[in-house]
């Protein structure tokens, strides 16, 4: 079809036009939620397990996301820093409804590096999304994490790959870093890393921002909103992570 009768068909047909990228976006959805493998090699090991979600809910666990941990847990409690955060709002001792089919678990407001409201060995493994970047002191919320585990119990991390991300700009946090702030017990008011978020920041790839200036107020205030991510991450810091708070790195997959 020459190109300027194929510019007057899609003039003409403005319903086909909106049916086609319909259908498109739909297609795309389905093929970014499909089904991972990292999800099928361990659902096994959560299924009708007993668990703790930090910073959920989170939809790439629900039944249409690529891992869909939700619809095979039997229970699920939810640590969140506030009751009213960028992303929800949230009550002390209220319900975590991270299932309509199922029961709906504890909401509990405290710090990631705190869950001095739980006690040891309660949870048999333990969901994250897109919540390691946003704490200050990440090995001291793991070895948290880790003492409310019981043994043999899985830890699900989902972080964002930067190369897709506003931390673009931005260099791969090293280990040795990670632990001095941990040996320096470094806390969530830490603002080390807010010059290099604000000057590496690619205001492009951030939907949730429409300015610099926005972002700069935004990351002035983190303590109170949580937004800034503090490290960058990779595969091989989380390895590395992992071995120095003693837990077996098991695989991981990287999202397109």
């Amino acid at each position: 079809m020459p190109i300027k009768l194929l510019k007057n068909f899609l003039l003409n047909n403005k319903l086909f036009v909106r049916f086609y990228l319909t259908t498109l976006r739909k297609f795309h959805l389905l093929w970014v939620n499909r089904e991972r493998k990292i999800y099928r090699k361990i659902a096994k090991a959560l299924n009708d397990k007993s668990g703790l979600e930090i910073g959920g809910p989170s939809p790439i666990f629900e039944i249409s996301g690529p891992t869909p941990f939700y619809k095979i847990v039997k229970n699920l409690d939810n640590i969140n820093f506030s009751d009213k955060t960028s992303w929800d709002d949230n009550k002390d001792g209220g319900d975590f409804i991270f299932n309509q089919n199922k029961a709906s678990g504890r909401q509990i407001i405290t710090d990631a590096t705190n869950l001095s409201a739980i006690n040891d060995n309660q949870y048999e493994f333990l969901l994250s999304c897109h919540n390691l970047e946003h704490i200050a002191n990440p090995i001291k919320a793991i070895l948290e994490w880790k003492r409310v585990l019981k043994t043999d119990s899985f830890i699900v991390l989902v972080l964002p790959n930067k190369w897709h991300t506003y931390d673009i700009n931005r260099p791969f946090t090293k280990i040795r870093h990670l632990i001095d702030d941990f040996e320096n017990n470094i806390q969530e008011t830490d603002d080390t890393h807010a010059q290099e978020v604000i000057e590496m920041f690619d205001v492009h790839l951030d939907s949730t921002v429409t300015s610099l200036k926005e972002h700069i107020k935004r990351t002035a205030q983190n303590f109170d909103n949580r937004v800034m991510h503090h490290h960058v991450f990779d595969v091989e810091l989380i390895k590395d992570v992992f071995k120095y708070v003693e837990i077996e790195y098991i695989d991981s997959e990287i999202f397109d």
